[in-house]
């Protein structure tokens, strides 16, 4: 009587943390899952962003060309007008 007594008790305590335990290892995983979605979201958030600022170094690059070559075009308009306005007497 009383071996079936703690016998009963003793299985009621340990299917109860059994349960609990199957329950935070279950949490456990959807923490796990959810650390990887967000690690491979951030690495593709870190990619695209060294992209972008690739595309803006490439972009800074062009400008600066473009400006380059557009001093030496007004450096000639310049020396063009300048040389039209010189009066030989």
């Amino acid at each position: 009587m009383i071996k079936n007594i703690i016998s009963h008790l003793k299985d009621e305590l340990l299917g109860s943390i059994t349960l609990r335990v199957e329950i935070l290892e279950s949490k456990i995983f959807e923490k796990a899952e959810t650390n990887s979605k967000l690690s491979k979201q951030i690495e593709e958030m870190s990619q695209r962003l060294k992209d972008k600022e690739d595309e803006n170094e490439m972009l800074k690059r062009t400008i600066k060309a473009k400006e380059t070559a557009n001093d030496f075009r007004f450096n000639d308009i310049e020396q063009y007008s300048k040389r039209s306005n010189i009066k030989i007497d």
